[in-house]
Formats: C-alpha cells, structure tokens, sequence
C-alpha cells in the first residue's frame, strides 16, 4: 500500500525514529502484516467502537532507513507486527482495520529481547525435568535457556524454534509463567535465547504467547 510520510512519532523512552501512519489503505488481499506469536486471549467486546480507544500497533518494515526518511511516500505491502498482536487480530475480525493507527519503525531500530518467566515449581522439580530432556549445562546461549544463572541446552532441541516448543510445553503446563515487570530479578527468572530479527522474517508458524520482548515500546 501507498503510504505517506508525514507525521514523525517520538518515543518517550528510546530514542528510535519512527512515523505515526494510518491503515486505512491496507488492503488484507494485497498487503500482509507478519505475526510472530499467538494471543493468549481475543480482546471479547460487543462494542465494536473500543477500537477508537486503542495505542497504535507498532510494525517493523525491511525497508532501508535512509529511505523512508528521504522519501515523503513509499510502497510497502510486506509488515512485521512488533507489538499489537491482540488488537490486530480484533481489528481483523471485526473487519475494521482500516481505524488502526501504527507506528512504523526500520528494522536497524529494532532490538528483541527473551520474555522473563517465572519458575512456578521447586528448582531440583525443575533441574530433573532439565535433565530428563537431556539438557546440559552450556556455556552458549544462542540455542539454550537460562536459569539460576547458567545457561542449559539440549540435543533433543537442536535449533532455537524445537527449543521454544519445550518453552510452549512449560507455559501450557504452568511449569513458567510471564513475568509483568521484565526489570524483576530473581534465581527463579527463566530466560531463553531471544528470537532475532532474521528469524522473525523468516517464521513460518506462531511462538508462543510472550515469546519477545521487543524495543521500542510506547
């Protein structure tokens, strides 16, 4: 879609550029907006006006920095949704994304992080599930988990998405659990090894809920 680059959108805490652009001509036949995770839970509202009262969804574009900021209008029909995957998908289904506002950032701005998760269980409970997935102490953490400050993986998961799969198998079993304030601190703070950009690209299913913990943020 045709896209007109007029209003700059400043972020509060990050000192990303970014624009503040509306959807109303995304045409869901042509264009495509990327999701990287499930939703826990549809936004349910009979009210179908609550979207007037949505933040702007944030979208990540491939399209060269320098480019967006020399040009007033540019063609992009290729979106990676950042942040918004709840109000996206009731936008979707109430056929009303159209009334979206999003906040448009390049990729070169975008920083992914690993969603902190609390460990519901006792740590030898934990230590034994590790051990019965045949997970071993490691000293790289681009395939593995940390815990207690040591970084574990396994040869059963032997790339980054089979190891989110065990991390999908914690959350449904309430094994971990999403931790609200990503600054909390703690031995029973589990971590994995955060998605990367390339990947997001690249993903041809969803990750579990809370899979990234994505920057900039409104």
């Amino acid at each position: 879609m045709k896209i007109l680059l007029e209003q700059k959108f400043n972020f509060l805490n990050y000192s990303s550029e970014a624009f503040l652009i509306d959807l109303k001509h995304f045409n869901v036949n042509f264009d495509k907006m990327n999701l990287h995770e499930e939703i826990s839970k549809e936004i349910l509202d009979n009210d179908k006006n609550i979207i007037d009262t949505f933040e702007p969804i944030i979208a990540m574009t491939l399209v060269d920095k320098e480019l967006l900021f020399l040009n007033n209008q540019v063609e992009i029909n290729n979106f990676y949704l950042l942040d918004g995957h709840h109000r996206w998908n009731f936008a979707l289904r109430t056929n009303q994304v159209s009334k979206l506002k999003c906040v448009l950032v390049s990729s070169s701005d975008v920083k992914i992080d690993s969603f902190k998760f609390q460990l519901n269980i006792e740590f030898n409970k934990f230590e034994s599930l590790l051990n019965h997935n045949r997970f071993k102490v490691s000293k790289l953490y681009s395939k593995s988990l940390k815990f207690n400050n040591l970084n574990y993986s396994s040869e059963i998961y032997k790339n980054k998405l089979d190891l989110y799969n065990f991390k999908r198998e914690l959350q449904e079993n309430n094994i971990i659990t999403p931790i609200v304030d990503q600054n909390f601190a703690s031995k029973r703070v589990i971590t994995f090894a955060p998605i990367e950009i390339n990947e997001i690209v690249n993903l041809n299913y969803l990750l579990p809920p809370k899979s990234t913990w994505i920057t900039p943020r409104i």
